[in-house]
């Protein structure tokens, strides 16, 4: 679901409205659930917002810069909120000019419109990239903007703190760590393993950490904290066992970020699989976005046949949002594929991924010494890149082997 926009490939003022105009954002996807709802870019008023992420009662998490930042955070939100009328305007501009130097194709499925764009496909595999973004370049750039009148520039802003806004939130509110990167799953697992083998023995009130394991759990504030509180002499054995509970229930759901999540409605065909999806949204039209998914996804002598299901309850239900802007999202709870009108077809392409039972493959962190974002991502992976992206042969390999196809 795409940031998330939290702010991938937005750092770069350029080609960030490339993804605006051309309806290109970040795949969605942890809070304590296991599904890909993170990062949804926020829709509501910025100033409430982030008023009430950078309140007094969070401040017992700040970092030294989120004091610093404070006050410029909460400007730039009430700015982007008062100019919202004119931001909402531009922005239904923006989405319906035609004069731009990228080919595009466009689908009208029963009054939604979804959009094809064509953008040269990285062909390299494990090839990373990162991106990083902080709210000082954040500040620097309002400066150079904020006595002009709405423009191009002011959109990409108000993209940048609305993918930012749950990314804070769920640092410095819901305290998730913000430390799980691509390198993060062997030292998670090992980390966790020790805590197991702790509670399990009654006496047990510290871990054997090692310095790695060490290094990692301190990049989440709160995680910290249950640290500090084991290695603190003046806690009782209880008090520190309780705080080794704690810090292991918290790190368990956190691990779900590498596993594949099995969709028991997939059943597997001779060549590929089957998966049932409530379509009424398109009409007569459905049949044409069934052909749109396997475009992507028919690849290297597999197939995905897709149910048109009238069944209440039966395959995930599709939904269109009419909000320009709003992110797609895969919601495992209400059984929902969030997709917007004007999205692109890569990024439904990469939310069916998720419905298959694919996770994210890109990693947003924040890096507590220096105050700043980073994200991860695998241009050539549809999973990680819904713009450049595509189907690779590790993930037909991983659905013959989940779902037993012959």
């Amino acid at each position: 679901m795409s940031y998330q926009l939290s702010f991938r490939r937005m750092t770069i003022l350029a080609l960030s409205l490339t993804f605006f105009l051309f309806g290109c954002s970040k795949n969605e996807g942890s809070s304590r659930d296991t599904g890909n709802e993170r990062n949804r870019a926020f829709e509501g008023n910025l100033e409430e917002k982030y008023g009430a992420i950078f309140s007094k009662k969070n401040e017992s998490f700040f970092e030294p810069c989120d004091f610093e930042n404070r006050s410029h955070i909460l400007e730039i939100a009430k700015e982007l909120e008062r100019r919202r009328p004119e931001l909402v305007a531009l922005a239904k501009k923006a989405k319906e000019t035609k004069d731009n130097a990228t080919q595009r194709a466009e689908y009208n499925l029963n009054g939604f419109v979804f959009i094809e764009n064509t953008f040269p496909v990285v062909t390299q595999t494990n090839e990373w990239s990162a991106a990083t973004l902080s709210w000082k370049n954040i500040w620097d750039e309002y400066l150079k903007m904020k006595d002009q009148p709405v423009n191009l520039s002011w959109l990409w802003l108000d993209r940048v703190a609305r993918g930012l806004a749950p990314d804070e939130e769920s640092r410095l509110v819901a305290l998730d760590h913000q430390g799980i990167s691509r390198d993060s799953e062997i030292v998670m697992r090992e980390t966790l393993l020790k805590m197991e083998a702790c509670i399990a023995e009654a006496s047990c009130v510290y871990p054997s950490f090692s310095e790695s394991q060490v290094e990692w759990i301190k990049k989440g504030s709160l995680y910290e904290f249950y640290l500090n509180c084991m290695q603190n002499a003046n806690k009782t054995s209880e008090e520190k066992r309780a705080c080794l509970t704690k810090l292991e229930k918290w790190t368990r759901p956190d691990l779900s970020r590498f596993e594949f999540r099995i969709n028991p409605e997939i059943q597997p065909t001779k060549s590929g699989i089957t998966v049932p999806l409530r379509m009424n949204i398109f009409g007569n039209e459905a049949s044409q976005f069934i052909s749109l998914m396997k475009k992507y996804w028919d690849q290297y002598g597999f197939s995905i046949s897709i149910e048109n299901s009238s069944i209440e309850g039966r395959g995930f239900l599709i939904d269109v949002d009419q909000n320009i802007g709003d992110r797609a999202f895969v919601s495992y709870k209400e059984k929902r594929m969030q997709l917007r009108n004007f999205g692109s077809v890569q990024t439904a392409a990469h939310e069916l991924g998720h419905v298959l039972g694919f996770r994210d493959v890109y990693f947003t962190t924040f890096d507590r010494t220096k105050c700043e974002w980073q994200d991860e991502y695998n241009p050539s992976d549809l999973m990680s890149d819904s713009t450049r992206g595509k189907i690779q042969p590790y993930h037909w390999d991983q659905l013959k082997s989940v779902y037993k196809i012959q």
